[in-house]
């Protein structure tokens, strides 16, 4: 039997005992509360030994570990573990340690993390914030990779940026935080709001953000907006200033199109652009557009486009363009290789001003996206709605149009021209030629020099010139420096050469020289004859049909001449003289008939082949010495005879 001393011992003994298990177990909960599990070589946890794995009902707070360094920290809530080893928090809060040192906060509602593969899956209101103004919601997110990888099949909405914060939508998201690679998918959206400096949108089916690189790649329905501004392609890249992640740089491929607006909102420019390529620069502090280059290498159909003001539009297609802003607004273009450049009405397209292909052009803007020079050089082909001209080189402005060539050619339905310098004036229509000019006027009733009778009928006038002006709106020419003019059989030289459509006429000065040929019976039989005429000056009144020629008038028909102050050549409609009237110092010269006639005036009937002289008196002086006078002599070129008429008596002679 045992004694009652015993029996105290035993109960002091399991007393003991009993604290002891009361102080273990309290021991534990607190270890297991506040144990930091760390990954071995492996990267693996040992669930079943480690008691910091635990289930503990309320309060979570465990960290993970790789070589000594924390990857995570997982807290919570409530909490419980199932029998494949994923735990079940509740109020999670997690804290993912970056290498470069700072951190990274994501909390939910609910959490389900894996011990072994170091991954957990977060849902309801997930939220994540870090350094350089990052955050993200979503309704589901998935840890992995010790917190590495974040991962969400569901809506999610992102901001990133301090100074100029990017925020948007996606339909999913993939992010590698290590490599600062976030993926976006399903229907992104990206905004970049710098408070009304720099405001743009971006949306795309698949965005990369490269955090570390400041760079935004996107592909599918790629479209970027910025004010009323507008890129659209298959594939976009977009770099960040690298201080206040705006916009700095753009560069589109495949199937790209750009509507660029620039100016203010009450006199705004807009520049389009489509190729195969676009890369735009933004610069300045408020990130303005800077400068774009357009390409389609393989098929050369790069296009660039600018309305200005004054409503036109001029339009480039090439296979690369270059071009400058100064201060957002366009400024010049340059297309490498050949190019076509439009220019048009705005509000009706189809009304083409000019049409200019080159091999090499570059253009330059005003403030109002109006042109102020065009250069083109190199196979020059320009067309207007009046012209065409091959060159060398041009230089445009909206006032004039400067061509040099070996040599320029101009053409028009008037004629061509032909000369190694050419000044078009934009205001009145005026073509200036310098450098020796050759000219075809073609047939025209509104030319006064190939319409009426000075020439050959229906035939084009050829012109040669030192220089040489032409009006195509009036159909009015000017021409000086060795003048020489022809059509068929008919010659006119002289110093200057004019033509006026109202009236219409042709005035020659300065040593002039009229070439034409009449068919004439001479003694050697039918033939062609030639006649000139040499003067001072030359007026061809085309409605009258009369040649008035004055200054010291020869006129020479082989073997004689005729000279005199005044010649008015009368002509047919075939241009044929009909009749030819001399005033003042009229003289005759048959040196082969050995005789010479003076009067006062002299009248060629071409038909008769007579000429009547008349004067106070008429004097005829014969080699042989013999001399007559008379008030009226009738001279045949044909029979080389000569009638002389006395001068008939006045009525006080009259007996």
């Amino acid at each position: 039997m045992v004694s009652p001393a015993t029996i105290r011992i035993l109960k002091f003994l399991l007393l003991g005992l009993a604290v002891v298990t009361v102080l273990g177990v309290i021991g534990l909960y607190v270890i297991g509360k506040n144990a930091t599990f760390s990954t071995g070589p492996s990267g693996r946890h040992d669930v079943g030994t480690d008691p910091g794995t635990q289930q503990q009902g309320s309060g979570f707070d465990h960290t993970v570990s790789r070589n000594g360094k924390p990857l995570f920290r997982m807290r919570g809530g409530k909490d419980r573990r199932d029998q494949d080893g994923n735990l079940f928090i509740e109020e999670v809060l997690v804290t993912v340690y970056r290498e470069r040192g700072d951190q990274l906060d994501v909390v939910a509602d609910q959490a389900r993390y894996n011990l072994e593969q170091e991954s957990a899956v977060l849902s309801g209101n997930v939220g994540i914030a870090g350094g350089d103004g990052l955050g993200l919601r979503t309704s589901e997110l998935i840890l992995k990779e010790g917190g590495r990888i974040l991962e969400s099949e569901g809506s999610v909405e992102f901001e990133y940026g301090t100074k100029v914060p990017l925020h948007g939508t996606a339909g999913g998201l993939r992010a590698d935080l290590e490599r600062e690679l976030f993926i976006l998918t399903k229907e992104v959206e990206i905004l970049g709001d710098s408070g009304g400096v720099q405001e743009y949108r971006l949306t795309a089916n698949r965005v990369f953000v490269e955090r570390g690189e400041r760079l935004i790649r996107a592909t599918g329905a790629v479209r970027v907006s910025w004010g009323d501004s507008l890129l659209q392609a298959d594939k976009v890249a977009a770099t960040l200033d690298p201080f206040e992640d705006r916009l700095q740089f753009l560069r589109a491929h495949w199937n790209v199109s750009a509507r660029l607006v620039t100016g203010t909102a009450e006199a705004h420019r807009v520049t389009r652009a489509r190729g195969s390529r676009i890369g735009i620069l933004f610069e300045g502090p408020e990130g303005a557009l800077s400068r774009i280059e357009v390409e389609d290498e393989a098929r050369g159909r790069a296009r660039i486009e600018s309305t200005g003001a004054m409503g036109t539009t001029i339009q480039w297609k090439s296979k690369l363009f270059q071009a400058e802003f100064r201060g957002g607004v366009l400024s010049d273009v340059e297309a490498v290789g050949r190019a076509e450049m439009v220019e048009y009405l705005t509000q009706r397209p189809s009304f083409f001003i000019r049409r200019i292909c080159s091999a090499r052009s570059s253009a330059r803007f005003d403030r109002d996206g109006d042109f102020q020079q065009i250069n083109v050089s190199t196979d020059v082909d320009l067309q207007d709605r009046q012209y065409q001209v091959l060159a060398d080189s041009a230089r445009i402005t909206p006032q004039s149009i400067d061509i040099a060539g070996t040599p320029v050619l101009v053409d028009s339905a008037l004629g061509r021209i032909l000369a190694p310098h050419i000044d078009f004036s934009e205001g009145n229509g005026l073509i200036h030629a310098t450098g020796g000019v050759d000219v075809l006027l073609r047939p025209s009733p509104d030319n006064a020099i190939t319409s009426g009778a000075l020439m050959t009928a229906n035939e084009p006038v050829r012109i040669t010139a030192e220089e040489g002006f032409v009006r195509h709106s009036s159909h009015s020419f000017l021409f000086r420096g060795a003048v020489r003019a022809w059509s068929g059989q008919r010659l006119l030289r002289s110093d200057q050469l004019r033509g006026d459509a109202e009236p219409q006429r042709v005035v020659a000065s300065g040593a002039v020289e009229n070439v034409w040929f009449v068919d004439r019976v001479t003694s050697k039989g039918p033939g062609r004859v030639q006649i000139r005429v040499n003067a001072g000056n030359m007026i061809y009144d085309s409605e009258q049909s009369l040649v008035t020629y004055e200054s010291n008038v020869v006129v020479a028909e082989a073997p004689r001449t005729l000279a005199c102050d005044k010649l008015d050549v009368r002509l047919a409609a075939d241009g044929k003289a009909e009749s030819l009237f001399c005033t003042g110092n009229v003289r005759l010269d048959a040196p082969e008939e050995g005789r010479k006639i003076s009067s006062d005036t002299a009248e060629y009937d071409v038909e008769r082949e007579e000429v009547v002289f008349t004067g106070s008196p008429v004097r005829l002086t014969e080699r042989s010495g013999g001399k007559l006078e008379g008030a009226t002599l009738v001279y045949s070129t044909l029979e080389q005879t000569v009638r002389v008429r006395r001068r008939e008596p006045t009525v006080d002679e009259t007996p």
